[in-house]
Formats: structure tokens, sequence, C-alpha cells
């Protein structure tokens, strides 16, 4: 897990053991979310990342999933995979 901000790591979690369940985790990195990160700024997880509560709403950005849905605006569309394809490639 990696927390970014203008292209600088803030944060990283990385090969944490398997028996780190994401939440535990976790707990850490919402505080950091709530009082730490710059507006706009946000989090990229996969797509196991638990999202937390409303409070960290949109500060959690993880590729898409099957069954999640695409814009039907074809502009719109394209940049919802443009962003997908950018969030895959951390």
């Amino acid at each position: 897990m990696l927390i970014f901000w203008a292209g600088t790591i803030l944060d990283a979690i990385l090969n944490a053991p398997g028996s780190w369940h994401d939440s535990r985790v976790a707990l850490p990195v919402y505080e950091q979310l709530l009082h730490n990160t710059p507006e706009g700024s946000y989090l990229v997880a996969d797509m196991a990342f638990p999202w937390g509560t409303s409070h960290v709403s949109g500060k959690i950005k993880t590729p898409l999933k099957q069954g999640d849905h695409l814009s039907s605006n074809l502009l719109l569309r394209t940049e919802q995979l443009a962003f997908d394809w950018q969030l895959l490639s951390y």
C-alpha cells in the first residue's frame, strides 16, 4: 500500500505478513486520511482493502471490479477506464 501526495510517497506498507488482516493495517491509515491527507489526495489500494467509514469516503481509490458499472457516455467511460488503468499500474 502506498500513499502519494503530489508524486511523493508519504507512507507505504509492502508485503505485510499474510496473517495481517487489511483492517488491522488500515486503522492507522484511516487516521492519516482523516487528518493528514491534503485535499484532493487519496490512497490507492487493491480491491480487497476495506473502504472504511463514510468519513474517508472518496479518499480511497481502487481498481474496477467485476460488476462495477461504467458510464454509457463514451467520453466518461473512456475516462473511467483510463483512470482504472492508472490505478492498476501502481
